[in-house]
This record gives C-alpha cells, structure tokens and sequence, in this order.
C-alpha cells in the first residue's frame, strides 16, 4: 500500500529541521575558528609591518649615527583646531622624518604604518586639543626616544642603540594607542592611535579611567605586537606590560 504524501512530507521537514539544526551548531562553532584565523592573519601583517619600520629605523640610525628625534626643532606655541594655544616642536616627529626621506612610504595612515587591527573610528577620533590621529597605530616610548630640545631650550643628546644596556629587551616601536575611556585594564578597546607613549610613574601603573594614557596597545585578542632595538619582533600580554617584563621601557637605565 502507498504511504500517504503527508507522511513523505513530514517525514523530509523533519530531516529539513535536523540537517538546519546541524549546519546552525557547525556554524556556531567554525564561526570563532574563522575569527581567529583572521585575527591570525592580521597579526602577521602587523609583525611584518613593524619589522619593516624597525628596519627603516634602524637604517636611519646607520645612516645619521642617532635615532630620529621624537620630534625635531625648538618649542613653540601653536593654535589647535579647537581654538587653544598648545606648546608643540617646531619640526618633523620621528614618523614624518621616515616619509620626508623615503625610508618608508608617505602614507601615515594605511600600509606598512597601519595596523591592520585598528579601526578607522580610531583615526578619526580626536585628542583633547580637536587633532585626529596622523599615525596608524605604531608608536615609540618616548622614554626612550628624546626631543631634539627640551623647552626650556636644552639640546638633548642624540640616542643611539649601541648605548642601551639591553636592545634587545627594550621598545623599539609598536603596537600603540590611547584605551576607550573606562575600559578595562587589559580589555584591548582603544580609542584613538598614537605615535608614542611614555612609561608610567610607577612600575606598570598604566593610567586608564576617564583620560587614559597612551601606553602599549593589547590589540590582537589582548596581544601586543612590538619590535625591539635589534629588529627582533615579539608579543606582550597584560601580564607582561603590568610587569614590565624584561624592563621593556629601559626605567633607571642610563644610555
């Protein structure tokens, strides 16, 4: 006897709903798989984004026997686009001074000088004076690096690699910005990129409530990705930065 075409037609809708059912939890659980292999994917780019920029670096160095300034020239006071008079170097900061000689591309924002895990809302977020971000997301501790001249109208010595204790422990240049104002300490959400960041007062008292300050930045699944004095590139966790393992910010060195 033939079955009925409502029982053949049962019978397919609940094999539909099995098989929905199957691809919904496969989906649920490749669907994490893919983002880590993205994020994989962008963390590659950034190591080799920063081994190119350690690279240049390290190739003005050869070239000028000093590191770049942090920024060039003699103090002034300038006006922001909010309207405020802000003190600022007259000259080009250590980026600029890579693009302006063709050690690296002049693209601030994209490329090599563009971590590929910040979002475009962190570029265009300003900083308290109204600028937005010139830089993509890499930046050098301006503990280390130095002002060509201090305000108070002081040359400063030229920094170079050969005189740290430790290059291959200490911060060269990487992944840097300013957190979202609130967040988590170690959270990696960050609200505006930066060029540089300077060591906390204290060791590992990173500044985060309403005006964080810019510090290593935790961006790839609370990663950061850096390079040290001797080309070297190498990842730090929260863990690492509240330590400041291997004294990664050269505190009490003498170079």
């Amino acid at each position: 006897m033939r079955p009925s075409a409502g029982k053949d037609s049962a019978f397919t809708l609940i094999e539909l709903l099995v098989v929905i059912a199957i691809i919904a939890v496969l989906a649920g659980m490749m669907f994490p798989v893919f983002g880590r292999i993205k994020e994989n994917a962008r963390m590659a780019t950034c190591t080799n984004n920063l081994r190119q920029i350690a690279a240049a670096l390290l190739a003005y160095e050869n070239e000028f026997g000093q590191m770049p300034w942090l920024d060039q020239g003699t103090w002034t006071q300038v006006k922001a686009p909010n309207g405020n008079l802000v003190d600022s170097a007259s000259g080009a900061n250590w980026n600029e001074v890579l693009r302006n000689l063709k050690f690296l591309p002049n693209t601030p924002t994209s490329g090599v000088w563009r971590c590929p895990s910040v979002r475009q809302e962190e570029l265009l977020a300003e900083d308290s004076n109204g600028w937005k971000a010139n830089w993509g997301g890499y930046g050098v501790c301006s503990s280390i690096f130095r002002y060509e001249q201090s305000k108070s109208a002081v040359f400063s010595a030229a920094l170079q690699s050969s005189k740290l204790p430790r290059p291959s422990d200490t911060w060269l240049v990487g992944d840097c910005g300013q957190p979202q104002p609130g967040s988590a300490p170690g959270s990696g959400l960050y609200r505006r990129t930066g060029s540089s960041f300077s060591r906390p007062g204290s060791l590992g008292q990173w500044v985060f409530g309403t005006n964080p300050s810019y510090q290593p930045a935790l961006r790839h699944r609370g990663v950061a990705i850096w390079a040290a004095f001797d080309g070297r590139v190498q990842r730090m966790t929260w863990v690492d930065m509240v330590a400041e393992r291997n004294n990664f910010t050269a505190r009490g060195e003498t170079f």
